[in-house]
């Protein structure tokens, strides 16, 4: 690849073969959502169990659900969650119910497990492989990389897992979050575990 500048006369000269090297980015796939929880649903006198688990194939998985009001968008929602912490997308309702989630994906051939409880508080946790209980159940595995209790570290942990792991700089925007911390001075970390990066 070859760039040009321009010259005094605004004419284009060429400063030569770029010296940057191409680098090879991680391929993000889906492999398993999986979510519980109780739902009130109007005219009923007992909620309702929601048990969601869906494996994720690669390409394209589509949803198709005729009635309105019965989970579709709470899908992609949850999955964003899973990815970013952020849960400001959810409708009220779907926060109240929403009790454990369960995200695993790959990174090229690595695969990872999220795991989120809303049970009295966000606790969150990301573990090698792919994980099936509980996060306070997982605790005890070596493959947990990190555990949090609070809304704004799992943010800062997911934030540094994929700047990381995707090989993306900083940036200053993404420099301090909204708390006012940078994403790489919140704690969690837990000592003694190996992952691979």
């Amino acid at each position: 690849m070859r760039r040009t500048a321009t010259s005094g006369g605004g004419r284009p000269t060429s400063t030569g073969p770029s010296t940057r090297t191409a680098r090879a980015t991680p391929q993000l796939r889906l492999i398993r959502l999986r979510f519980v929880g109780e739902k009130h649903l109007d005219g009923e006198e007992h909620p309702r169990a929601i048990n969601y688990d869906q494996p994720l194939a690669p390409g394209t998985n589509v949803v198709l659900i005729e009635d309105n009001d019965v989970g579709k968008s709470s899908i992609m929602k949850t999955i964003k969650f899973a990815l970013t912490g952020d849960d400001d997308d959810y409708d009220r309702d779907v926060k109240e119910w929403l009790y454990d989630i369960w995200l695993t994906f790959a990174l090229d051939a690595q695969v990872w497990t999220v795991l989120i409880s809303r049970r009295g508080g966000i606790h969150g946790a990301m573990v090698l492989g792919e994980e099936r209980r509980l996060v306070e159940e997982a605790l005890d595995s070596p493959a947990v990389l990190w555990d949090v209790s609070s809304q704004d570290k799992l943010k800062a942990e997911l934030e540094r897992f994929f700047f990381q792991r995707l090989g993306l700089s900083e940036l200053s925007w993404t420099a301090q979050s909204s708390w006012g911390r940078s994403p790489a001075g919140v704690g969690g970390k837990r000592a003694g575990c190996a992952a691979n990066g």
